[in-house]
């Protein structure tokens, strides 16, 4: 036996037997006797390059490593910087926290990140005790930190060390709390984590990349409780704060742009959402930044300002279809050589192009290809109940709709009907499967089927009619 780990009774003993196995020959090279802090690292590091596959096992090992710097170390002593050991040898606070406790907690963590077998809530329920432990070892730091009459027991780049893992550290935990729909308290761990990021390293790279960071994740938790007006200025300064570090065309500051051009569209600023649109499409076509016209970069700002101007003539009918036209082709005509013809971004921009086409009147062969190939592709990708297969499907039911208010015989008018209900039902259908019948873009279909099947109705009642009085006669 190991002898590192007691049981209650020999069957509880027995029945931990095939993870215990796992674990055994690693438990065994932890010592009783105390050791320099520099052997218990190097036993850390050593250990962590041979832990077992099993998740279950792994994370026994690091438990037991976290308990080994505790017997080691012992706990803090109050009101100083230290740790005394059995010995009343004296030990700095942060070369055991920060060198050994801080990077077992990480390594815990990222067992359950890597875990693909867990779910997101899963995993963010494994998460959160691993974060409290790691955010109480850290409070006394923060306090410190934030003391105006502290005395320096740690030099410069030690404190910019703390101030980047506390950052980081409540910024993981505002995300599990986000994910288990805490979202009051993960505003509070975001709040924090950007003000211990404001303070790291200013005027570095690495500085904006951590303080982007957080702001993104506090970005998306607006985005998601749907406040996009709260939501504006933390993407607006990610946005400012990208583009002065890097360059104009770095996937970081184009990602960053991507997420504000959304963001004012959901806020219904369709005229800055143009502005910043066009700006970034100038960028990229900038010789100076030296951007292959053929990247998927440059073809998605194409995309953006095309989708951008077709959302402002649809509100309001005062977006260039003509120029959006131009643009959207041209960023299929991108994706096409990037992508095979089944890509779901050829879906994507082939679908805008043909919303584009619709709103000029051209309800032609190419309009009716492009909606029925989004559809197929979407099929392949997401399934026959895939929820972007209803929106294709959608799509393609205004089509016909439309296409019947055109100048048409009553019998054509009758079938672009039916082909129209047809699309509406089948989208429903699959809304209802996916979100419920009370989600409001099932709500919508739902209301589309009605609209197209009164119209149906009433034009078979008028045919009927016709027929009868032609009868007569």
């Amino acid at each position: 036996s190991c002898d590192r780990e007691l049981y209650c009774c020999g069957e509880c003993q027995k029945g931990d037997w095939k993870v215990h196995k796992l674990t055994c020959s690693t438990l065994k090279k932890l010592p009783r006797q105390l050791q320099s802090i520099e052997n218990v690292f190097q036993l850390i590091e050593d250990i962590n390059k041979e832990l077992p596959i099993k998740n279950h096992a792994a994370l026994r090992i690091l438990e037991h490593l976290m308990t080994h710097v505790k017997q080691q170390f012992g706990d803090r002593v109050p009101g100083s910087d230290y740790r005394q050991r059995g010995n009343g040898e004296e030990t700095p606070n942060y070369a055991v926290e920060i060198f050994l406790m801080i990077p077992l907690y990480q390594k815990m963590s990222e067992i359950h990140e890597d875990d693909k077998s867990l779910s997101t809530l899963s995993c963010g329920n494994k998460l959160y005790p691993i974060y409290v432990q790691k955010l109480d070892l850290l409070k006394p730091w923060s306090t410190y930190l934030y003391s105006t009459n502290r005395i320096d027991i740690i030099d410069n780049s030690q404190v910019n060390d703390l101030l980047f893992i506390l950052s980081e550290s409540e910024r993981n935990m505002g995300v599990v709390q986000t994910h288990r729909n805490f979202h009051d308290l993960a505003e509070k761990h975001f709040k924090r984590a950007i003000t211990f990021a404001r303070r790291y390293d200013e005027g570095e790279l690495k500085n904006a990349d951590q303080l982007c960071c957080c702001l993104q994740s506090f970005y998306e938790l607006r985005f998601a409780q749907g406040n996009s007006a709260d939501a504006f200025p933390i993407v607006e300064e990610i946005y400012n704060i990208l583009a002065t570090a890097y360059n104009p065309a770095h996937p970081k500051v184009l990602e960053a742009a991507s997420s504000l051009i959304q963001c004012l569209i959901n806020k219904g600023d369709l005229d800055d959402a143009e502005t910043y649109s066009q700006l970034i499409l100038d960028s990229l076509r900038d010789p100076k930044n030296g951007l292959d016209q053929k990247s998927e970069e440059v073809a998605k700002g194409y995309f953006d300002l095309a989708t951008v101007i077709h959302n402002m003539f649809t509100r309001d009918k005062k977006g260039d279809l003509v120029k959006a036209e131009k643009l959207i082709r041209e960023s299929l005509r991108i994706r096409t050589k990037l992508y095979d013809s089944n890509h779901q971004y050829v879906a994507i921009t082939g679908g805008v192009l043909a919303r584009i086409l619709q709103a000029q009147g051209k309800l032609g062969d190419e309009t009716k290809k492009l909606l029925e190939r989004s559809i197929a592709i979407n099929v392949k990708h997401f399934g026959q109940d895939g929820v972007n297969t209803a929106v294709a499907l959608s799509n393609l039911g205004f089509y016909y709709y439309e296409l019947q208010t055109t100048l048409c015989t009553p019998q054509n008018r009758l079938s672009y009907l039916c082909q129209s209900q047809s699309n509406f039902k089948e989208s429903s259908r699959i809304y209802t499967k996916n979100l419920g019948r009370d989600h409001p873009k099932t709500m919508r279909a739902s209301d589309k089927v009605l609209m197209v099947s009164s119209e149906l109705t009433t034009l078979e009642h008028d045919l009927e009619k016709k027929f009868k009085e032609c009868m007569n006669i």
